[in-house]
Formats: C-alpha cells, sequence, structure tokens
C-alpha cells in the first residue's frame, strides 16, 4: 500500500511563505503607525507646553521673544498637521497589509482543507482495501474448508 502524499505541497509551502511574508509586512506596518501616533503625541505635548509658556504672562517678555514663540507655536502646529497626514497614510497601509495577509491566510486554509479531505479519502481507501483484502481471505479459507469435507 503506497503512503499518503498530498500533491499539492509545494503549492501549500509557497502560500505558507508568502502567509509568512504577508503577516511580516503587516508587523512592519503596525509599528511604522505606532511610531507615527507616537511622534505625535509627542509634538502635541510640546505644543501644550509652549501654549501655557506664551499665555502665562511673566515679567520682562519682550515682543521678539513673544513673536518668537508664536513663530515656534506655528511650527509645531504645521508638523502635527503634517504628523496627522503620515499616520493617516499609515493607517491605510496598515489596512491593505491587513487585508493582505487575511487573503493570504484564506488561500493557505484552503490548501489545509483540500489536504485534510484528501486524506481523509486516502483512510476510507486503505480502509476498502483492507476489507477487500479480508473478505477475499476469508472467502479462500471458506472455499479451503468446504473442499475437504
Amino acid at each position: 500500500m503506497k503512503k499518503y502524499e498530498f500533491n499539492l505541497e509545494r503549492v501549500w509551502k509557497v502560500k505558507k511563505i508568502y502567509e509568512d511574508i504577508k503577516k511580516n509586512e503587516f508587523h512592519k506596518a503596525k509599528s511604522y503607525l505606532e511610531k507615527k501616533e507616537q511622534e505625535l503625541k509627542t509634538l502635541q505635548e510640546k505644543l501644550e507646553l509652549e501654549i501655557v509658556y506664551y499665555t502665562c504672562p511673566s515679567k520682562g517678555q519682550s515682543a521678539p521673544i513673544l513673536g518668537l514663540s508664536r513663530n515656534y507655536i506655528n511650527t509645531i502646529i504645521k508638523k502635527i498637521d503634517f504628523k496627522k497626514d503620515e499616520c493617516d497614510d499609515a493607517r491605510d497601509l496598515l489596512k491593505e497589509k491587513r487585508q493582505q495577509l487575511i487573503n493570504a491566510v484564506k488561500e493557505r486554509k484552503t490548501y489545509d482543507k483540500l489536504n485534510e479531505k484528501r486524506y481523509e479519502e486516502y483512510k476510507e481507501m486503505v480502509k476498502k482495501e483492507n476489507q477487500k483484502k479480508l473478505d477475499d481471505n476469508a472467502m479462500i479459507v471458506f472455499t479451503l474448508d468446504n473442499r475437504g469435507r
């Protein structure tokens, strides 16, 4: 009796490698988004501190210093807007990578199910062949017993 062999195993292995690649890409995209969100949070905290400093009445602040502070605050606001755009782009990328990963997992699972189905068919075939051999042996024994009588 020939042992079971999944004839699409190479395809399955390629699908598994592809799934691993997509999983890695997804994790990289997730890390990238987390990094950009942390950078945005840091800028927002910096802006809050600058606004508090700018709005607190302080003795001896000259007009040029206040102007520099205002310009610095505007620069931080522009950086925040840019970081928000980067975060949006990173979210879109993560969404795309998630969908690619889901599709890769579905493809691999399709081959898993096909393998399981074919293995069950193989086991059923082996069971039938074994039963046929038992029946043939029983028939031979029965025939031999009846000849001697």
